[in-house]
């Protein structure tokens, strides 16, 4: 265990720790505005050691502390006058940035040590120029062809790091999967270390629907629009920005940050995420000591209001296999003297739910833990956030099977288990072989590795999400290429069942066997039918038990059939489900820190998708994750235009370096001894920096990227 860790009551195994934090209150924000305008007219002037003074005002504002207590409180020094406003806070605005006058960079600072820090100023147009940068490599990992780009998005992000002074290594434990960019800032025991968890590669864009070139970002209505903007370039983006200006604010004041930062952005997390484990693994000493794992890949309920997502359902993908004669049959001839595989198929996937799209597994709904939906509830029973008429028009559905009220809609979207089926095949394909594939599996970041679970390019698949509940709206056509003039060896076909869980394309992404058509199609009897689940469970469900329930059921209803033929139920790939503790103080400082540049209480949200590599990450880091979203319900992730609003992007920024503050500060109680108003940055004993002084640019990380 380390000394951070001790110090803040976390057992290095033990995820749901609390950290013992002392921050302050939250200071006036109108302070911000009359500070900033004392120092442009000179009425604010540096006194005695460790004072400002206020002339206009008469008011001595200072403190003084001891050497040792002052090295204590690095975790809040900047921290304080960023609550006041006078560095990069709100972030919302244009070219001033963050809330800071024009012209007052740099730093005021007398010969007694006293220091105000006006230079953790908002990075928010270098961050912009880097986004742009970044969604131009268009880092596809469903298909071989982008593998060179690919690379590039590695080698772009491993520059930004070597920026910041992290040390980086580029893992590929699997040849032909994209590596993992990891990084890490700083070793200091004394310190906690935060992890942050992101991927670089994108979906497809061969939607025909896009309004501008998806990897060509532009700023339209206040949204950054391209492929990856929000899911999930934008928010890797932001954390390393985030950890530019806290290190900036430090270097500033002339001492090391109290606090150590790991990265793990991997290349393959919409593909299946072959290789993230083993990479993590290999390299665990950067990130065994870590105290919390931030993650941003979900969004907002809503459009307006800042989210917390507590908690998401697991996801079992399965193929119900039915096979019998030795070859494909025809229809006229052979049609009507035996049991015909597809006709079992359709009543088993028939017997699977019932009216009103209850499960009808018998234990599909046992060990279900009570009271899931509460917490969510209590935030938006009177929010209008979610709006069940606009949520069905958004999904495109004439009714809903759910009940007509918000809250038993919301539960069981997120807080019961689902049986869908996604997909029905045969092992008539263009290259005639079969489609089913994957040994049983267990997915880190994508839920259905291991499976054969996208679209044929030869069928029109639509993933509906929802545009104000947490997914985004709109049809999304998964076609063959040629059917909208595209080089078929350029487009994987891949169909997602939603943005939440964003894996149902995991492997065999190189398989593009498009189905026939043509006369004499309706005349061919398949001597194999092939139908696939979607098995969504919550806490504190058992996915073998759930699994073991479905076999039984399968083999039950196959026998009342009296077929010949025979059936076989195949997992693909299993991603457990995942739940934050609202009450511990790591998860209070989450939502401190949406509070403070959002001002006003997050949402908390579940979510009815899955994202296994949290859990995994919970696991092999015995630490516990943080799902952060940044981005709005609309923002058409693993769809056509895609885009991420400004602000969000900036504000999402500001919270990470909140969050950053209230971690540090927890292992420095003394920080709680600086002043209150207006935030004052003191300046402790020199210090060398443990980190480089190397200026961040997209444009020259880019530059060194194509050299």
């Amino acid at each position: 265990m380390t000394v951070a860790a001790a110090s803040m009551g976390l057992s290095p195994r033990s995820p749901r720790g609390d950290l013992l934090a002392a921050t302050p209150p939250l200071s006036p924000t109108g302070l911000a505005g009359q500070f900033a305008s004392q120092l442009m007219t000179g009425q604010l002037s540096v006194g005695a050691p460790g004072q400002l003074l206020s002339e206009g005002s008469g008011i001595t504002l200072g403190v003084e502390v001891l050497a040792a207590e002052r090295q204590r409180q690095r975790g809040a020094w900047c921290a304080r006058l960023r609550d006041a406003g006078c560095c990069s806070g709100s972030g919302s605005g244009a070219a001033g940035v963050g809330g800071s006058p024009a012209g007052l960079s740099g730093v005021l600072q007398s010969p007694s040590n006293g220091v105000l820090c006006l230079a953790c100023g908002s990075q928010d147009q270098q961050l912009i120029r880097a986004l742009k940068e970044f969604v131009a490599i268009r880092s596809v990992s469903a298909h071989k062809v982008f593998r060179d780009e690919c690379l590039r998005g590695a080698k772009y992000l491993s520059r930004l790091l070597e920026a910041l002074g992290a040390e980086v290594k580029m893992a590929q434990p699997f040849e032909g999967k994209n590596p993992v960019v990891m990084g890490r800032l700083g070793h200091n025991p004394a310190y906690p270390t935060v992890a942050f968890y992101g991927h670089y590669d994108v979906q497809p864009a061969e939607e025909p629907d896009w309004q501008t070139n998806p990897f060509e970002m532009c700023a339209v209505d206040g949204y950054l629009c391209g492929r990856g903007t929000s899911d999930n370039k934008g928010p890797i983006l932001a954390f390393i920005y985030a950890v530019k200006e806290m290190l900036d604010c430090w270097r500033v004041a002339g001492a090391a940050a109290p606090i150590n930062v790991a990265f793990m952005f991997e290349g393959e997390e919409e593909n299946g995420s072959q290789g993230f484990q083993q990479s993590v693994a290999a390299n665990l000493d950067w990130f065994s000591d870590a105290v919390l794992v931030v993650i941003s890949n979900t969004v907002w309920v809503g459009e307006n209001k800042p989210c917390l997502t507590y908690g998401m359902r697991g996801m079992v993908t399965a193929s119900l296999v039915v096979s019998g004669p030795e070859r494909d049959l025809h229809s006229g001839n052979d049609g009507g003297v035996f049991s015909e595989p597809m006709a079992d198929l359709v009543q088993l996937l028939g017997s699977l739910n019932g009216p009103g799209g209850k499960i009808s597994v018998p234990g599909f709904y046992n060990d279900v833990r009570p009271q899931l939906m509460d917490l969510a509830w209590q935030g938006l029973q009177n929010s209008e956030e979610f709006n069940i008429k606009s949520y069905r028009e958004a999904i495109g559905v004439p009714e809903l099977t759910a009940p007509p009220n918000t809250h038993d809609l919301l539960h069981k979207r997120w807080c019961l288990p689902s049986l869908s089926i996604v997909d029905i095949r045969t092992t008539t394909t263009a290259s005639g072989s079969s489609s089913i594939s994957g040994p049983v599996s267990a997915s880190p970041g994508g839920a259905s590795s291991g499976g054969s679970s996208k679209a044929s390019p030869g069928l029109k698949a639509y993933a509906h999400t929802a545009a104000t509940a947490g997914q985004s709206g709109g049809p999304r056509h998964v076609g063959c290429p040629h059917m909208h003039g595209n080089d078929s060896s350029l487009w994987p076909s891949v169909l997602h069942v939603s943005h939440a869980d964003k894996h149902a394309s995991a492997a065999g992404a190189d398989e593009r066997s498009c189905y026939r058509f043509g006369p004499t199609r309706f005349s061919v009897i398949p001597k194999v039918a092939v139908g696939k689940i979607s098995l969504r469970f919550v806490p504190e469900q058992d996915h073998q038990t759930l699994i073991e329930c479905l076999e039984q059921h399968i083999q039950l209803k196959f026998k009342q059939l009296w077929s010949a033929n025979k059936v076989e139920l195949k997992i693909h790939s299993v991603g457990d489900w995942w739940e934050a503790d609202p009450q511990s103080q790591l998860f209070q400082m989450a939502e401190k820190a949406v509070r403070r540049e959002w001002g006003e209480q997050p949402l908390y949200v579940r979510e009815g998708g899955t994202m296994p590599v949290a859990s995994l990450i919970e696991k092999m880091l015995g630490a516990p994750a943080l799902m952060i979203p940044m981005g709005q319900s609309s923002d058409n992730c693993h769809l056509a235009n895609e885009r991420l609003r400004r602000v969000n992007l900036i504000k999402g920024k500001n919270v990470v370096r909140h969050l950053l503050e209230e971690v540090a500060a927890a292992a420095a109680p003394a920080a709680a001894l600086v002043p209150q108003s207006p935030r004052v940055c003191m300046q402790p004993p020199a210090a060398t920096s443990q980190y480089t002084g190397q200026v961040l640019s997209g444009e020259t990380a880019a530059a060194e990227t194509r050299g």
